[in-house]
């Protein structure tokens, strides 16, 4: 029997055979490749060819790095190539519009979820410190596409999660095919090649000027449309919104009619943001007999190469002037993702910074695009096709979270989340189809029940609570056979009664936890050998007015650490094993010098823990100053990077004498340190960690914990940055340690002084089990001869003189001490305080900054380690990041044995 299949990229149909069903052909028409639908029974040929191409264009994206799945930039570039593009986006409003726009370069296509790391602090021994000398990676090389928002996104993703099935690792699902259009492929509509005169004036009078404010003050520009009465679209990045924790605007205004004796402002209220693709939605309120009429929303299904479109918006925002512009151009490609989705609709000129968030039509003035991106220097510019604006107007699932299963009363269930967009609350209700079946890849979207695959059992249904976006239930899990895992689908119904099934996806974890009481006892037994597995994944992005500066390292490694008990609780002496390292600077991917890894392994750190497991103290092993400052400024980026990880894990353990019970939480602070170049700067992150309860995995019996939390700022930072922390950690009972810990945060920072916005992700991931099968060693060093040159007591008061630095609150006050350094030696200026937040600088002669830190170490204590290049007289000055005053001790010791 033939089986009838119609090709999703040219629309011709043609027949195959039916030894073909579930394979892939090629196309007769467009030599694409194409998937015939498999199954069980044979269909008839109008049902074939619907299935057959929904289940081909809504494959999902490939699996994406959690930071950057959440970082899809406006100016992404999301062809192969990879290549650079500038927006046809926001236009800046205020500071860095003068002539940027010229060189605009586009903010780096790769989601590198911002991350600025270390530049100048050395491995510390309390703390990281910064040398102003130092050249950051993070130089402004680049000129952010649109004039967008002045900004500098700091994201740091540190999620704690153990299986596979959690939302550390689910895929991201962004650029699949919309939900509520026809998944065949549209047929060709002959378009005009000219725009009437009265459809120009009819989108025109649709067409928005969006002004927004930024939580921090900055201003930013860009274009937006009516889709639906009082419902105005535009791109997330206008809204300074593309990140997955991004904060609302202050402000966001809706001009209508711009320019016109008939304007007039609304304001508008964010409905909902796709970072995905790069949509919002605001709400304005609607005004009797002046709303323009919304835009109809054409598929973008049947959009052709070189067919004529016409972009409207507001380029270079109000410096060109106040009236909508309006630009021919035609398709030039269409771009598709992986799995064969339309991503980009390609078009040939005719969008400018400013134009981001605005209409692009074809010759009826029916929306098939939004205008966002273009690569600099070319004609090439890029609109989100019209069905990705349709898909999130009915209703798209953003986030998915399957917990740990458990045992309730002999059964096991598993908790479910699932998170939506669902702007015009489109989702009436949800239910969850779960059946066993094969190990596999996750299951596409589907616009119709999907066909059972071979091996699947029959489906099992499951109402779960559904309000304003979010769902979430205890799912009850079928037996599952030998070899099967556990298939989890979410089936939504709108409230026009249509049904969309979401991405399916497997538990392949099915280890129940059982909910019973659990003492997590740290231990530390004497000169007890364990053996560690560290991984750090870090990508960030800073930008400055117009320019964007990117990098990215990974670090994996094995350690070795030896725990003695103390007075305190114990001492962890490390060993570093197998170091596997690189840097990547604006995606390109930079070689390590092989004497960076041989100078780590030579410096592995010693902690200080006490009882509970918190790390409190760190002894640092320096570099030689004859070592090339490039080399000790890579070994500070991984060595930073390798104690960031190792104290990560060292999760918070309530006290030993309490018995948890499932659901109980107990709360753990610990330090993030970030280095943003010629800085450092220290968060806190503020956990909450809730026990789950306890299951036999691998011969060790051990307890689960969930983590939530959020990152906060210090000082005047602290109402500056946030973030989410969120994720899980296993403990072995019987050894007395946390075993596994899977992590990632994720958090902004908005630094006005300086006109910064900084956006990361930071994964991290930490194994330990007892023992040490590879044979790492311990390095054997021999203690440094110190010299204590200054020991102060003294405190700060109010009859100290105030600083008048600006990262300071106003009447901060100042200690000023001078000291005698001389050449080829290290030294370690320490000050600490119980009263106020520690902060130290050191000056030379001419009062030029050459070094200052704040708590490089993760405490409210400050560390300088510095090499000076010549013999002389330097200042020290003691100060408070908080304002504060009160008693405080600065210890000044030098230092002359370094590793070489």
């Amino acid at each position: 029997m033939a089986i009838r299949v119609t090709c999703p990229s040219c629309g011709k149909s043609m027949d195959v055979g039916e030894d073909k069903r579930g394979k892939r052909v090629v196309c007769r028409g467009c030599d694409k490749p194409l998937q015939v639908s498999g199954g069980t029974r044979p269909r008839d040929n109008d049902e074939r060819d619907y299935e057959d191409a929904i289940q081909e264009e809504r494959r999902p994206r490939s699996r994406t790095d959690p930071g950057r799945a959440d970082q899809r930039d406006w100016d992404d570039d999301r062809d192969s190539s990879k290549s650079r593009i500038r927006a046809g986006a926001s236009s800046r409003d205020v500071r860095d519009r003068d002539g940027r726009d010229r060189d605009n370069r586009d903010r780096d296509s790769r989601d590198r979820d911002p991350r600025d790391r270390d530049d100048d602090g050395p491995p510390r021994r309390h703390k990281k410190s910064r040398h102003k000398s130092a050249t950051s990676p993070l130089v402004w090389i680049f000129a952010l596409g649109g004039g967008g928002l002045l900004l500098v996104a700091l994201v740091v993703v540190l999620v704690i999660s153990l299986n596979a099935p959690d939302r550390t690792t689910k895929p991201r699902f962004v650029g699949q095919p919309p939900p509520f259009v026809n998944a065949q492929p549209a047929p060709v509509k002959q378009q005009p090649d000219q725009i009437p005169v009265e459809v120009v004036e009819r989108v025109k009078k649709a067409t928005v000027h969006i002004k927004v404010t930024t939580p921090t003050g900055l201003m930013a520009e860009g274009s937006g449309f009516f889709a639906e009465p009082g419902l105005v679209v535009t791109n997330a990045h206008v809204l300074g919104m593309l990140q997955a924790r991004s904060r609302m605007p202050a402000q966001a205004t809706v001009v209508v009619n711009s320019g016109e004796l008939n304007e007039f402002q609304l304001s508008g209220n964010v409905l909902g943001v796709d970072s995905g693709s790069d949509l919002a939605f605001l709400r304005v309120p609607e005004t009797q007999g002046k709303m323009p009429q919304p835009l109809k929303i054409e598929t973008s299904q049947g959009l052709r190469e070189t067919q004529k479109v016409f972009i409207f918006g507001f380029p270079f925002g109000s410096r060109l002037g106040k009236n909508v512009t309006v630009n021919e151009s035609s398709v030039s490609s269409l771009r598709k993702d992986a799995m064969g989705a339309l991503d980009r609709v390609q078009c040939n000129g005719g969008m400018h910074p400013g134009n981001s968030g605005g209409p692009v039509v074809n010759g009826n003035g029916d929306l098939i695009g939004v205008s966002v991106a273009g690569i600099p220097g070319t004609p090439i510019v890029f609109a989100i096709p019209s069905d990705h604006v349709t898909r999130a107007m009915a209703g798209r699932l953003l986030d998915d979270n399957r917990r740990e299963p458990y045992i309730d009363g002999g059964k096991v269930r598993v908790p479910v989340e699932f998170t939506f967009l669902d702007p015009m609350k489109r989702i009436k209700d949800l239910r969850v189809e779960v059946w066993t079946g094969d190990a596999g890849r996750d299951r596409p979207p589907s616009l119709v029940k999907p066909v059972a695959s071979d091996g699947d059992s029959q489906r099992e249904t499951h109402k779960v609570t559904y309000e304003n976006g979010f769902a979430s239930g205890n799912i009850l899990l079928p037996k599952v056979p030998a070899g099967k895992v556990v298939w989890v689908q979410p089936v939504t119904t709108t409230n026009e009664k249509t049904n969309l099934w979401g991405p399916a996806r497997a538990i392949k974890d099915l280890t129940p936890l059982e909910r019973k009481s659990a003492s997590l006892k740290v231990q530390f037994n004497a000169q007890e050998y364990r053996t560690l597995q560290l991984k750090s994944s870090v990508s960030t992005s800073v930008l400055k007015g117009n320019s964007k500066k990117s990098f990215a390292w990974k670090t994996e490694l094995d350690m070795i650490e030896r725990v003695s008990p103390d007075a305190k609780g114990a001492v962890a002496r490390t060993g570093i094993g197998p170091l596997d390292v690189y840097f990547e600077l604006d995606e390109n991917k930079k070689p390590v010098d092989p004497e960076v890894t041989r100078l780590l392994k030579l410096i592995p750190p010693v902690f200080v823990l006490d009882r509970t497991n918190k790390v409190i103290d760190r002894e640092d092993t320096e570099v030689s100053a004859s070592v090339p400052e490039q080399i000790r400024k890579l070994i500070r980026y991984f060595y930073g990077d390798i104690c960031n990880v190792y104290e990560a894990g060292c999760i918070t353990m309530p006290p030993p004498n309490r018995a948890l019970k499932a659901g109980d939480t107990w709360q753990a602070t610990m330090p993030m340190i970030i280095n943003l170049g010629d800085r450092v700067e220290t968060d806190d992150l503020a956990l909450i960690c809730t026990y789950e309860g306890t299951r036999t995995k691998e011969g060790r019996n051990e307890a689960l914990a969930s983590l939530v939390g959020r990152l906060h700022g210090r000082g005047v930072m602290k109402n500056l940055i946030d973030g989410k922390v969120s994720g899980k950690m296993t403990f072995d009972l019987s050894g007395g340690f946390v075993s596994h810990a899977k992590m990632a945060i994720i958090t902004e920072a908005d630094i006005p002084e300086s006109d910064l916005r900084v956006v990361g992700a930071f994964d991290i991931e930490v194994k330990r089990s007892l023992g040490n099968p590879k044979n790492l060693q311990i390095p054997q060093q021999s203690p440094p001869v110190n010299q204590i040159l200054q020991d102060i007591s003294d405190a700060l008061t109010v009859g100290d003189p105030q600083t008048t630095d600006k990262k300071f609150k106003p009447g901060t006050r100042v200690k000023i001490y001078p000291v005698q350094l001389e050449v080829g030696k290290t030294y370690h200026i320490t000050l600490k305080s119980k009263a106020f937040d520690a902060y130290l600088l050191l000056v030379d002669a001419n009062n030029r900054i050459l070094a200052e830190d704040n708590d490089s170490l993760g405490n409210r204590n400050a560390r300088i380690i510095f090499h000076p290049k010549a013999s002389g007289q330097y200042r020290i000055i003691a100060t408070a990041f908080d304002g504060g005053m009160g008693q405080f001790y600065l210890t000044v010791m030098s230092s002359e044995s370094t590793v070489r």
